[in-house]
């Protein structure tokens, strides 16, 4: 199975997930049948741990939904099974997609602690060249592994202007998975206009976590 056939699976379950609930929030009535008919499927497919093995199994998942509505005591009129099918898929892929980045920065933290780094790159959109700034939408995660103190880097145009926007600012994250946990205790928010200072400032950040954001359009605490 191709990456593209697996992409365009996802797309179809997310689009049918996003035309299931405005329907089921104009029917209160049907609001609680749906909700749990979706969530009893999603239970059914815990056993399946990888998206394209969903995919595999997408034209089985409506009897998986009547089965689950048989389980729940619920008639199936007025139902759109196809839909609540989609909808479940959907929901386990983002699930199987998040316990796998989850291991993945799991993985990253404990080789970089293994190595003696003092900060590890959890994720980035795109690979950016040293010499030209990223181009918007980017996002890069940092951890600073003492202390899980996260840098989030972004790049996101002004909608104003159509120019990009580069900003960065502090995080609070889980020391062994790197899970966002909340605000950080040295809480800094800074958006500059041009990528020199943005640059200059994340890297003043990481050294010192105290950098001075003069020049930028910046509030810290």
């Amino acid at each position: 199975m191709s990456t593209d056939q697996i992409a365009d699976a996802i797309r179809r379950w997310q689009a049918a997930e996003s035309r299931l609930y405005p329907v089921i929030m104009v029917r209160p009535d049907l609001y609680e049948a749906v909700i749990a008919t979706v969530r009893e499927t999603v239970n059914s497919l815990r056993d399946i741990g990888d998206v394209e093995a969903l995919v595999s199994v997408e034209a089985e998942t409506p009897a998986s939904v009547l089965r689950a509505l048989a389980r729940l005591g619920l008639p199936a009129a007025e139902l759109n099974v196809a839909l609540i099918a989609a909808a479940s898929l959907s929901m386990r892929a983002a699930e199987i997609g998040s316990a796998t980045d989850r291991a993945q920065r799991t993985a990253l933290i404990a080789a970089g602690r293994a190595l003696d780094e003092v900060w590890v790159l959890l994720n980035e959109t795109a690979k950016r060249d040293s010499h030209d700034p990223p181009y918007p939408p980017y996002h890069r995660l940092e951890m600073r592994l003492a202390d899980g103190l996260g840098l989030h880097l972004y790049v996101e145009l002004d909608p104003s202007t159509a120019t990009p926007v580069y900003g960065l600012e502090t995080v609070q994250l889980d020391l062994m998975t790197g899970e966002w946990t909340g605000d950080a205790g040295e809480a800094v928010t800074a958006r500059y206009d041009h990528p020199q200072p943005w640059d200059t400032q994340a890297l003043e950040l990481r050294r010192t976590c105290a950098p001075d954001f003069a020049g930028g359009r910046a509030e810290s605490s």
